[in-house]
C-alpha cells in the first residue's frame, strides 16, 4: 500500500535543477507502484534434494525495495542518514534517481556534514568542492577517469583526482626541463599539480593538462591579469594546504587500519601457536629465539590467518608444522655444535700460543689443526658432554704432551720435505741429516707473487714449517672439509689447516742450481755450506743486466738472488740473468743502504706495518720507531738496533731483495759475470773441480 500524506499530496512537481529544491518532495510526488509479492502457504510442498532433505530456497533480489524508504517523514530519513558515513551516502545516492535527487540537493548539505563528523580526524570540506564531490574524492576506491576499481590507484590530492596507471597519460602530460619558461611572466605554473615521473630520462614531471588549458584561457581573457594571478595563487595555496592535511589523514588512517588488521592476525596466530604446542613442539619453540616472530611470519601461517582460524584450517598446517619444526630443530643442533666447537677450539688455540711463547722465538710450532690429530686432544674436545662447562682446565692434561706433539709434527713435516726433494730432483743424492740446513736447499710457495704470498720465492728450513700459506687458508677459499667434522670447524673458526694440506709448497731444482752457483762464487763448498754460514759471510751480489741509469745498480744478498731470478725471468728483454759478487768496498756501502732502506720502510705509518717488529726481550710489538723507543725506555738499551728485535711474521719474512746502489755502472764497463743458472750444473753434489762456472770475461773485474 502506498502511504497517504496530505502534506505530500498537495505538493507540486519541482525542477531538479532549481537551486535549493528539496529532492525529497520531488521524489514523493511520483506515485510508486509496488508489485505484490507471492506469499508462500504452509501447505506448499518444499523442494527436496536427492537424499530427501529440504532444499533451501534461494532468495530472489527484490528491485525497488528502497523506494518505499522515501515515504518516511523527511526528518526521520535525515536522522537515519546522519548515522551513515559519507561513502555510504555516496553509494545510497547511486541506487535510485529519487535518492540521488534527495542527497544531491543543496538542502541536504547538512546531512553530509553530519555524516563527515562520524569519521574522526577527517579534514573539513574545501571551498572548491561540494560535499558529494569531497566524499567521492575521499572514499571512492576506483579511478575517476575510467571508473575501474583496480590496484595501483593513485590519489593526487592537490589535483582532486584518483587515477590509475593507464589513465595517467590522458590527463597528465610529460614535459621537459624547459616547460616552465613558457610561463615566466606568471607564477601559477609553480602551483600546477604534479605527478612525479620516476627516473624517466629527459622528463622531470607531468602537468594536469585540463587545468592548464583552463588557466591559459582564463589568463588570456582576464582584464586585470595581475589580480587574476594573485587570486589564483591564493586559491591554489589553500588547495595545497588542504591536500597536505588529506595526506596526513590518509597516512594515519592506513596506519590505524594496519594496526587493527595486525591485531586481528596476531590473535589468530596465537591459535596456531597453541596448536603447535599441542602437537608436542612446545619445548622446541621455547628454545627458539623470537619464536613467535619466526613462526608467525611463515607464508603458510600468514595465509591461514587471513581468515578466521577453524579446526580444518589448523589441520591443513600439519604437514608444514612437521617439516618446519624438524628443520628448525636440525638448525638448532647445528648452531649448538658450532658454538661448542668454537669455544673449545679457541681454548686449544690459546694453549698452543702459550706454549709457543715458552720456546725460542724462531722455533716452529704446530697449528691447532695438527695438534688436534693427537688422540687425547681429539678425545677431550669431541667426547666432553655439551652440558659440562668446558674451561681451559679441561685441556690442561695435554700441556705436558705439547713438546712431544711438536717434535712428532716436525719429524712428519721433514719427511714430507724429503719427499718433495726426491720428487722434484730424482738425481739428487743427499743426506737427510744435513740437507735441510744447506744453503742450496730452497723451497718455494706456489702462491708467491700472484695469490697474496709476497715472501714465498725462497724459503729454507725451519722457516718452511712456519710459512703462512702452508698453515692457513685465505678467507676467500671455500671450506671444503666435511661439514660437521672437527677439521671443518678448525678451518671455519681459526682458518687453520694441517701443514701443507693444500700442497702449496714445493722444491725448485732451478733455485738449487742458482744457489749452488752463488755459494761457489763465495769460494765455498755447496755440499756442506749452511745458510747460517752464508748469513755470517753476508756477501752482496749484483745483477748486471738490471743496471739502470735512473735507479742505479741492482744489488742483493745471497738469498735475494733466486728471488730476483723469478722477477728477472719475467722480463724477456733483459736476456739471461748475469750476476757478479761485489768487492768489499761496494758491499759495505750496499749493506748500509739496505739497512737504511729497510728501517725507512718499517717506519712507515700503515696498518700492515704497525706491528711488524717484536721486542726480543718481552714480545712487545710495533713499527721500527716505536720498537726502538720501547727497547730504550723499557730495557735500558742506550742505542738499540735491529738486532734487538725480530720480524713479527716469524720467521718467514724477507726484506726487499733489491737495493739500488748509486751510481750506476758505465755501459762500456765489462765484467766477469756468472750466468744464472750455469749450464751443466745439476746441484751441489757436482764437485768444484769438475764443474766450472760459465763466465763472460771482460777487461775489468769487479774488484778492479
Amino acid at each position: 500500500m502506498v502511504r497517504s500524506s496530505t502534506r505530500i499530496s498537495h505538493q507540486g512537481k519541482k525542477n531538479y535543477n532549481e537551486e535549493g529544491a528539496e529532492t525529497a518532495d520531488l521524489a514523493s510526488s511520483n506515485e510508486l507502484k509496488v508489485k505484490k509479492r507471492k506469499v508462500a502457504h504452509d501447505d506448499d510442498e518444499e523442494p527436496k534434494t536427492s537424499c530427501g532433505k529440504s532444499k533451501a530456497k534461494r532468495r530472489r533480489f527484490s528491485k525497488g525495495r528502497l523506494q518505499a524508504f522515501l515515504h518516511l517523514p523527511l526528518d526521520l530519513v535525515y536522522e537515519i542518514f546522519g548515522y551513515l558515513e559519507p561513502f555510504d551516502l555516496l553509494q545510497l545516492a547511486r541506487t535510485s534517481k529519487q535518492l540521488r535527487s534527495l542527497l544531491m540537493s543543496r538542502t541536504s548539505a547538512f546531512v553530509w556534514k553530519t555524516s563527515r563528523s562520524n569519521i574522526p580526524g577527517l579534514p573539513e570540506c574545501p571551498d572548491d568542492l561540494s560535499e558529494p564531490q569531497y566524499a567521492h574524492l575521499m572514499f571512492f576506491t576506483g579511478c575517476h577517469v575510467c571508473g575501474r576499481k583496480i590496484n595501483g590507484i593513485r590519489i593526487i590530492w592537490n589535483a582532486r583526482i584518483r587515477v590509475c596507471k593507464s589513465c595517467n597519460g590522458k590527463i597528465f602530460e610529460q614535459q621537459t626541463h624547459f616547460w616552465k619558461y613558457e610561463y615566466t611572466s606568471t607564477p601559477f605554473a609553480e602551483l600546477l599539480p604534479f605527478l612525479p615521473n620516476g627516473n624517466a630520462p629527459g622528463y622531470v614531471s607531468s602537468r594536469f593538462s585540463a587545468l592548464e588549458k583552463e588557466w591559459k584561457t582564463q589568463y588570456h581573457n582576464a582584464s586585470d591579469k595581475v589580480q587574476w594571478v594573485r587570486n589564483m595563487v591564493e586559491k591554489r595555496r589553500a588547495i595545497d594546504e588542504h591536500a597536505k592535511a588529506c595526506e596526513i589523514w590518509q597516512d594515519e588512517l592506513l596506519r590505524k587500519k594496519e594496526e587493527k588488521q595486525t591485531s586481528i592476525i596476531d590473535g589468530r596466530k596465537s591459535l596456531v601457536f597453541e596448536y603447535i604446542k599441542q602437537l608436542g613442539w612446545e619445548d622446541e619453540l621455547l628454545k627458539m629465539s623470537h619464536w613467535e616472530h619466526v613462526v608467525g611470519n611463515q607464508v603458510d601461517v600468514v595465509r591461514v590467518c587471513q581468515k578466521p582460524v577453524t579446526e580444518d584450517a589448523l589441520a591443513s598446517l600439519n604437514g608444514f608444522i612437521q617439516r618446519f619444526m624438524e628443520e628448525t630443530r636440525r638448525e638448532r643442533l647445528v648452531r649448538e655444535r658450532d658454538a661448542m666447537y668454537k669455544k673449545r677450539l679457541l681454548i686449544l688455540n690459546d694453549i698452543i700460543r702459550a706454549y709457543a711463547a715458552t720456546i725460542a722465538p724462531t722455533a716452529p710450532f704446530p697449528t691447532s689443526a695438527d695438534v688436534f690429530k693427537h688422540p687425547m686432544v681429539r678425545s677431550i674436545i669431541e667426547t666432553t658432554p655439551p652440558t659440562d662447562n668446558f674451561t681451559p682446565e679441561v685441556l690442561q692434561p695435554i700441556v705436558p704432551l705439547l713438546p712431544q706433539i711438536d717434535l712428532h709434527w716436525q719429524e712428519k713435516a721433514r719427511s714430507q720435505l724429503f719427499m718433495m726433494i726426491r720428487t722434484a730432483a730424482p738425481w739428487y743424492v743427499f743426506d737427510e741429516q744435513t740437507v735441510l740446513d744447506l744453503a742450496t736447499t730452497s723451497f718455494h710457495c706456489k702462491r708467491a707473487g700472484y695469490q697474496g704470498c709476497s715472501y714465498g720465492g725462497h724459503i729454507g728450513h725451519p722457516d718452511i714449517l712456519m710459512h703462512e700459506c702452508a698453515r692457513s687458508d685465505p678467507f676467500s677459499r671455500e671450506n671444503d672439509f666435511n661439514p660437521g667434522s672437527a677439521e671443518f670447524y678448525i678451518r671455519q673458526f681459526l682458518h687453520e689447516v694441517p701443514w701443507n694440506y693444500r700442497r702449496e709448497l714445493d722444491f725448485d731444482p732451478v733455485q738449487m742450481r742458482i744457489l749452488t752457483d752463488v755459494v761457489r762464487m763465495c769460494g765455498l763448498d755447496p755440499t756442506t755450506t749452511t745458510r747460517a754460514e752464508m748469513d755470517d759471510l753476508d756477501s752482496i751480489f749484483e745483477c748486471v743486466q738490471c743496471n739502470d741509469e735512473r735507479h742505479g745498480r741492482a744489488t742483493m744478498r745471497w738469498w735475494g738472488v733466486p728471488i730476483h731470478y723469478r722477477n728477472h725471468r719475467g722480463h724477456s728483454s733483459r736476456g739471461e740473468m748475469q750476476v757478479i759478487m761485489l768487492n768489499e768496498r761496494d758491499a759495505a756501502k750496499a749493506r748500509l743502504g739496505m739497512l737504511e732502506q729497510e728501517q725507512k720502510r718499517l717506519s712507515e705509518y700503515s696498518f700492515h706495518l704497525a706491528s711488524s717488529l717484536v721486542c726480543n726481550r718481552c714480545g712487545a710489538q710495533g713499527n721500527f720507531p716505536s720498537t726502538m723507543r720501547h727497547v730504550h725506555s723499557a730495557h735500558g738499551i742506550p742505542d738499540p738496533t735491529m738486532d734487538d728485535c725480530r720480524y713479527s711474521h716469524r720467521p718467514h719474512y724477507y726484506p726487499q731483495d733489491i737495493f739500488w746502489l748509486w751510481p750506476p755502472r758505465l755501459i762500456s764497463q765489462q765484467l766477469s759475470v756468472v750466468v744464472m743458472p750455469s749450464e751443466g750444473s745439476s746441484g751441489p753434489q757436482d764437485s768444484m773441480e769438475e764443474d766450472s762456472l760459465e763466465t763472460t770475461t771482460g777487461s775489468q773485474s769487479s774488484d778492479e
